[in-house]
């Protein structure tokens, strides 16, 4: 693990099939799926996953869990 970095980014989102392959077809993510409700990544540097929701992240809704990774806190 790279210190004081972001270790595991969660974000929910309505459509996961959309939502991968927008991912998928800009970045080159590629995901696994954990039953029909979620779906995990790697980024090229960290973890991460999308979860069905109703919402989606937004500045009004917020939603997104970020897990940072230090050495010493």
């Amino acid at each position: 693990m790279n210190n004081e970095t972001i270790n595991y980014l969660e974000l929910p989102a309505t459509d996961l099939t959309r939502t991968k392959a927008f991912f998928m077809s800009c970045f080159d993510w590629q995901f696994v799926d954990y039953g029909p409700e979620y779906s995990a990544f790697n980024a090229h540097g960290f973890d991460g996953g999308f979860y069905q929701a109703p919402l989606a992240s937004t500045t009004a809704s917020g939603g997104c869990l970020i897990v940072l990774y230090s050495q010493n806190l």
